[in-house]
């Protein structure tokens, strides 16, 4: 049984192991939004979903073999640096334009799903809500995975968290896997700007909630309104479990902000 703590998720696990490990996770996440972005106007039924699993399935396999290999971190850091992320930038290539090759052209108003991080990924806790949406007609962006793991190594470099080149390294190491995944997957299916980063949703929530309440609220808030100002969502919808206080924290801002958005000072 393995048991991470929140201020490093990796400690054990190794440098290698933290990089292989990251590289699934913003893959998949990459993988559920080109689901969910092209699923609700696809041409044929059911083609985004197959086309979702197969590669689930191939990551897998690949990720297992990688691990296996016990690459020296060297290595790792070279895939890093070179965008090949273990074939995986491949994978994702062939996937967007398998995706890019049934999505319809039809226009859908768009809505963040933001929240707590369980609820908003695990589709009994939300009640399926994705589908739902989908059913009437509008297109869910789902808050990734990744931005949390890589909210806690950005926490890590500050003073009292870990120290000198690792941390920074580890954070650094994070950035360049989402960024050229995310670069992959936006080229294939034509979306817009760059991978968000931890400082992008920190400033974004900043006019609502203080840095320092560390957790879910602050990066629940700045998502939304971030993508907000990038044109790329037309509303939020908020998930997380009952009486959760961080939940309760940014669905109060975000109440507020549809206000500013609409008196112009956020545009």
């Amino acid at each position: 049984m393995w048991s991470p703590l929140d201020a490093d998720y990796f400690q054990e696990g190794g440098g290698t192991f933290q990089i292989v490990t990251f590289t699934g996770i913003a893959a998949c996440d990459l993988l559920n939004q080109a689901l969910y972005d092209v699923r609700p106007v696809e041409t044929r039924p059911g083609a985004a979903r197959e086309i979702w699993e197969r590669t689930r399935a191939e990551l897998c396999v690949r990720l297992e073999e990688t691990v296996r290999a016990r690459h020296p971190l060297s290595r790792a850091l070279f895939e890093v640096a070179g965008g090949r992320l273990f074939g995986c930038g491949r994978l994702l290539e062939r996937a967007a334009a398998e995706f890019a090759a049934v999505k319809g052209a039809r226009a859908l108003p768009t809505v963040a799903l933001a929240g707590e991080i369980y609820v908003r990924l695990n589709a009994f806790a939300n009640d399926s809500v994705i589908e739902k949406l989908e059913a009437r007609g509008i297109r869910a962006l789902v808050a990734p995975a990744g931005e949390w793991f890589e909210y806690v190594e950005y926490l890590a470099r500050a003073p009292g968290g870990r120290s000198g080149l690792a941390a920074r390294l580890s954070y650094r190491v994070m950035r360049r896997i989402r960024g050229r995944a995310w670069a992959v997957m936006a080229r294939g299916l034509g979306w817009n700007g760059a991978a968000l980063s931890t400082e992008d949703i920190l400033a974004a929530s900043d006019p609502y909630v203080r840095r320092a309440l560390e957790g879910e609220a602050v990066l629940t808030v700045g998502e939304a309104v971030a993508e907000w100002r990038r044109g790329h969502i037309d509303g939020v919808v908020c998930v997380g479990p009952l009486e959760c206080m961080p939940n309760k924290v940014a669905e109060a801002q975000l109440f507020h902000a549809p206000l500013q958005f609409a008196n112009g000072r956020l545009d």
